[in-house]
């Protein structure tokens, strides 16, 4: 026979677990009426560069390589890859164009861009890839052999993923037709085929780390959100971020970027529009007795959003700061 006070603990834990699982399902159609039920898992961020620093690589200010990029970034996307532009990325970090890049620069650029804790910056996976031209002076013409080779790494752990190279093929082009310029306006006409090449390679090396029907289904551009908490205790902190994970529509993904004494700041990813994010979490702050404007301040700033408990009246403003 179980003692009186372990029925107790048991009809408790019932109860408990009765209340949760009621709260749980309410919120869960609270939100569901506002948008639907449909959730998915993120696809992959990709970040692809051009290196340019032998002597026999066409340089990044090629037209050749920016009508290569263009069409690698145009057939990875079709491809279900969210791919991350390296130009976007520099804007808004504040970096120079850069030129004549080596592979370390390329190893810094991809860390940087995740030290930048901002979600929209955040890459998964770093292409590189090299263009190669070697020249052949005939009596009437220059043959221009083109090879194309590539590698893949991990952005997030630093680890090599693989290696990549497509046939080398022959371009015809004028007598004396032995300079960069020259052979980018030969190659030019190839360049969707080369990317086309690449990307087919590509979607084979990654094909397990992308969810198709998350891409499918997404609409709209956007949806990368950097999300800080300041001031909160930690269960209220993991209880808005279980809600927004579990409860919330559109969900895709999150991941931790930095947590500290008194804040923590996640990558958010979803389908849901700024507004629905907006009104979910006063909904969410004023079921959680946090009331928006009063006990918490709610800033969304572009792709930002901060939740602050208010201290005496003033809230920290600034979603850079911890």
């Amino acid at each position: 026979m179980i003692p009186t006070v372990c029925w107790r603990k048991v009809l408790a834990g019932v109860f408990l677990s009765l209340t949760l699982a009621a709260c749980a399902d309410h919120d869960r159609s609270a939100f569901a009426s506002d948008w639907g039920s449909d959730r998915s898992r993120s696809s992959v961020r990709v970040l692809v560069l051009g290196q340019d620093d032998r002597s026999t690589d066409l340089p990044r200010s090629s037209s050749v390589y920016d009508r290569v990029l263009a069409e690698l970034q145009d057939s990875m996307s079709r491809r279900g890859f969210e791919v991350v532009d390296e130009r976007f990325i520099g804007a808004r970090l504040n970096w120079s164009e850069p030129y004549a890049m080596s592979g370390y620069d390329i190893a810094e650029m991809a860390r940087m861009a995740n030290d930048s804790e901002r979600a929209a910056d955040q890459v998964d996976a770093v292409v590189v890839f090299h263009i190669e031209a070697l020249y052949r002076e005939l009596s009437f013409a220059t043959r221009i052999q083109v090879a194309v080779r590539g590698r893949i790494y991990d952005a997030r752990r630093g680890t090599y993923l693989g290696s990549f190279e497509l046939p080398v093929e022959s371009v015809p082009g004028a007598r004396g037709c032995s300079t960069s310029d020259c052979a980018s306006f030969a190659i030019g006409d190839r360049a969707r085929d080369i990317a086309t090449s690449i990307g087919d390679v590509l979607a084979r090396r990654l094909a397990d780390r992308v969810d198709r029907d998350s891409y499918r289904e997404r609409k709209g551009l956007g949806g990368q959100y950097t999300v800080t908490l300041r001031r909160l205790e930690p269960e209220e902190a993991f209880q808005i971020i279980a809600v927004m994970t579990e409860e919330f529509p559109g969900y895709r993904d999150h991941r931790l970027i930095r947590r500290g004494p008194s804040m923590r700041r996640y990558a958010y990813e979803t389908r849901a529009p700024s507004q629905k994010l907006e009104r979910w979490l006063e909904l969410l702050l004023r079921d959680m007795n946090l009331e928006p404007g009063d006990e918490t301040a709610l800033v969304f700033r572009g792709d930002s959003i901060l939740i602050e408990r208010i201290v005496d009246g003033v809230a920290y403003d600034n979603e850079r700061g911890d």
